[in-house]
């Protein structure tokens, strides 16, 4: 079918719906479903609109505008603390205990907090959001993409 759209919630599930018929990356159980859904609209919601901001002003806003770099710094850190407050129940992912189309989607903006709050010690204060973002920086993909990029660079 000629499918078309233009927004990353629904179209990944959408692709794990149609292209997925093993569930590798989505999930069978209502609940799960459901749980995906809310960490789906989370990121977009929270994560990606914060991250993206303080990235903004931080870097390239042509004024320094400290109450919005503070402002979307004091976000991410509120983000991390309800990422970290989730994965302290002993999850290793968002959902179903399993790597996911979640992961996928949270994964570019969280990988970059040393960049937007300024070093690797940012998520001192998040060790389980660390041990996450190391865990999805291991899936083949991922590394696979780390390395072709490493390739295109030397």
């Amino acid at each position: 079918s000629a499918r078309s759209s233009f927004e990353s919630v629904p179209i990944r599930p959408y692709v794990g719906h149609h292209y997925d018929k093993g569930n590798r990356l989505w999930f069978t159980d209502d609940d799960q479903i459901a749980d995906a859904h809310q960490w789906l609209l989370f990121q977009v919601s929270g994560v990606g609109p914060y991250f993206g901001q303080k990235a903004w002003f931080s870097n390239y806003h042509p004024e320094k505008v400290p109450s919005a770099i503070e402002r979307y710094e004091k976000e991410i850190k509120r983000v991390l603390g309800v990422i970290e407050s989730h994965l302290a129940d002993g999850k290793e992912w968002f959902v179903g205990n399993k790597y996911s189309i979640v992961d996928i989607n949270n994964y570019p903006w969280l990988v970059a907090v040393p960049w937007l709050l300024g070093g690797a010690e940012a998520f001192d204060a998040f060790p389980k959001t660390k041990a996450y973002v190391d865990r999805v920086g291991q899936q083949r993909g991922v590394a696979e993409a780390y390395a072709a990029k490493a390739a295109l660079t030397q």
